[in-house]
């Protein structure tokens, strides 16, 4: 449908999708089909508890793309060359030491960080924000969709090492957190003729009451092709990739002003995405916000480089754990200030990452009672990096939502790891006592400020 396109690239409101449906299906020019294939499609979708993390797995799957084009594109130079992490593929892409941002110097990190952007957008309602999830990664042709990001359950990416997803429906559970989803790509060019550009829109369908226990997610396709609509675009109006826009997203307290320290997306980009193994923007067009937009390099890096001023010491341990060359890399800070919950919950410091993305947290009990360091509580902030651990052992460690660590005997192991490295380090029982020496001393003072009154 000539002009149907240029209507979904600036839909950002409710009022516009429905509006757009509403002559589509008024013209009969459209149906609509489950997501996944099948209508019992809640119980994947609506798995995660927390809209947040759905959020970042968009952001995951935007750096997948990135990765994929990038691998498609350096095929032929990497054949033969084994890559075993996303890590690797980067190092060999960018040449950046180990596919890590604390060897990355500021150009290549805007020159990668230009592939992904997070964009809030006027929705007509403040509390949801439009946001757009825009790679310029590999894309999508319209017959792609179907068993690519609205698939359920299909696992293509595991046996590609170099992408940081494993589960199947990562991408999916966000559908749950808007009103609506507008899903549109382009497929990257094999040769000079560009790739039409496909799109749909994915909703809710809440189902015929007291007829249907529950409802069900479902995309529109084309009455004609039963394929998402595609269309004949220029190059200037939407480059390779793919923008994923969830219409009136449920980001909870996080809708604020994006730079905030606390309570923002500066925030929890940096926090759920710890040791993020690739940067990206993100920023805020909303008319009732300041316009900002700053790139996002994971608290990791920001605690490694950015933020000397902040950190008084810090320390690593690379340390066996699990089944044959199975490692982990468990990492520490002691800031100056008490400010660690720019990083982390002051609650949750101690972050377990796999391919730079948090997959749980440990509570400050382990500081305070375990390791009987009470006054580094709120100053240490500790980082286990299971990159390099085995499958076996990931099978115990690791949710598919990502939202919380497996309780289990592998979990207890790998605190008593955790314990057993920090114990060694007498720098941290220092810190502490020289924390409790000051901590008494101010209160010493201020009793005598008092009693001179």
């Amino acid at each position: 449908m000539v002009g149907l396109f240029d209507k979904i690239i600036n839909a950002t409101k409710v009022v516009d999708i429905k509006d757009i449906i509403h002559n589509l299906e008024k013209d009969k020019m459209i149906r609509w089909k489950p997501v996944g294939g099948y209508d019992s499609n809640c119980g994947i979708i609506e798995m995660n508890s927390d809209p947040v993390s759905s959020m970042v797995e968009r952001i995951t799957n935007a750096i997948d793309a990135v990765l994929e084009k990038e691998f498609f594109i350096k095929q032929k130079e990497l054949n033969g060359i084994t890559i075993e992490s996303p890590r690797k593929l980067i190092e060999l892409i960018y040449g950046i030491k180990e596919g890590r941002l604390e060897n990355c110097d500021e150009k290549i990190f805007e020159l990668m960080a230009d592939n992904v952007s997070i964009i809030l957008r006027d929705s007509g309602n403040d509390d949801k924000p439009t946001v757009d999830f825009r790679d310029k990664g590999i894309g999508i042709k319209a017959d792609e969709f179907s068993d690519t990001i609205l698939s359920l359950n299909k696992g293509r990416k595991i046996k590609k090492l170099y992408l940081i997803g494993a589960y199947g429906q990562g991408g999916s559970t966000s559908f749950s957190t808007s009103v609506y989803t507008v899903i549109i790509s382009r497929k990257l060019s094999t040769d000079n003729n560009p790739e039409k550009v496909a799109f749909t829109i994915v909703r809710y369908n809440p189902g015929i009451l007291n007829v249907d226990k529950i409802g069900l997610y479902e995309y529109m396709v084309n009455s004609e092709t039963d394929l998402p609509f595609e269309e004949e675009v220029k190059l200037d109006k939407f480059k390779e990739g793919t923008l994923v826009r969830h219409i009136e997203m449920d980001i909870r307290k996080y809708k604020t002003v994006i730079t905030a320290p606390t309570s923002s997306l500066w925030y929890i980009t940096h926090h759920y995405l710890f040791d993020t193994i690739y940067p990206f923007w993100i920023e805020d067009k909303r008319s009732n916000k300041k316009n900002e937009r700053r790139i996002v390099k994971g608290n990791y890096r920001r605690l490694f480089n950015d933020d000397k001023q902040l950190v008084k010491y810090k320390k690593s341990a690379d340390i066996k754990f699990g089944n044959q060359n199975s490692k982990i890399k468990i990492t520490w800070w002691v800031l100056h200030d008490k400010k660690i919950n720019n990083y982390t919950s002051s609650s949750k410091p101690i972050i377990i990452t796999f391919n730079g993305q948090k997959h749980g947290d440990l509570d400050s009990s382990l500081i305070k009672k375990d390791l009987n360091l009470p006054y580094l509580d709120g100053y240490l902030i500790v980082h286990v990096n299971c990159d390099y651990i085995d499958a076996e052992t990931k099978r115990y460690l690791f949710a598919s939502t990502r939202e919380a660590i497996k309780q289990t005997e592998t979990l207890e192991k790998l605190k008593n790891t955790i314990i057993d490295v920090l114990k060694s380090d007498e720098m941290l029982r220092k810190y502490d006592s020289d924390i409790k020496s000051s901590f008494l001393k101010n209160m010493d003072e201020n009793i005598s400020k008092k009693n001179s009154k």
